[in-house]
């Protein structure tokens, strides 16, 4: 069976999105009213959508923390 290398090396798509989110933010420190870096998060269940979630970069740690 197939394993992804990210898998492998214990990353998440959480700290993967976290990582690239944190990386840019700082590009967007003198303009943060113009721009608001956010993403939606869509949970499924059987195919269907059951739920969703809209996060911003201002509430990155709480959302997802380092587990290390």
């Amino acid at each position: 069976m197939y394993e992804h290398p990210i898998k492998r090396a214990g990353l998440t798509f959480n700290r993967i999105l976290f990582s690239n989110t944190k990386m840019v933010v700082p590009c967007y420190q003198n303009t943060e009213g113009k721009y608001r870096l956010q993403f939606k998060v869509k949970f499924y269940d059987a195919g269907k959508e059951v739920n969703r979630k809209i996060f911003s970069s201002a509430n990155l740690d709480e959302i997802f923390p380092s587990r290390k």
